[in-house]
């Protein structure tokens, strides 16, 4: 047999077009496709890809896909060719249901992450947390509430900006302004 005086292959550069970087890091949303790509220092055979350790049959410098559960994923490529198998790149994929929040409302979906879009103002209490493992991001932007039943500065105290009365865990709310209307009253 004859040895090769070049070694094993590297994979030298890669990314992705969500990053558009060749960050190993990256976030995305469920169902959303992402497309991966690698480059070797040499002439390459096979390459193989592997998403969260199966192979997928993927002859190519490139893979395209997309995650129909959330959570933290894998993909790994590697090439192969006469000299050698090269190193492994494994990127780590978060991935996450992201909703959008106009109104106010019910926060309904498990390990969702939802994000304001623009200013959102209740009568009383404004979102009902009815998830767990949730993240409210508030962009900026500012709930307005009343504390009173329906606006009535004599009603009860039961409105809330953000109510999570029902004790769902894991929520957490970030950069977000809070507003209480009327912001003083007497009874």
């Amino acid at each position: 047999s004859v040895q090769s005086m070049y070694g094993s292959p590297n994979i030298t550069s890669w990314g992705n077009n969500k990053t558009n970087n060749d960050n190993l890091s990256l976030t995305v949303n469920l169902s959303e496709p992402v497309t991966f790509n690698a480059t070797a220092n040499q002439s390459i055979t096979e390459w193989h890809w592997l998403k969260d350790n199966v192979d997928q049959g993927n002859d190519f410098d490139n893979f395209s896909t997309s995650w129909n559960t959330v959570g933290t994923k894998t993909i790994k490529a590697l090439a192969i060719n006469s000299n050698g198998t090269s190193n492994n790149i494994t990127w780590i994929v978060s991935v996450q249901i992201v909703q959008t929040i106009s109104a106010c409302g019910e926060l309904n979906v498990d390990g969702a992450k939802y994000t304001l879009i623009q200013n959102i103002t209740s009568p009383s209490t404004c979102l009902v947390v009815m998830a767990n493992n949730i993240t409210i991001d508030g962009s900026g932007y500012t709930i307005t509430y009343s504390s009173t039943e329906n606006g009535d500065p004599n009603g009860a105290g039961t409105g809330y900006a953000i109510d999570n009365k029902g004790g769902y865990n894991n929520v957490t709310i970030k950069n977000v302004n809070i507003l209480q209307n009327p912001s003083s009253y007497q009874h």
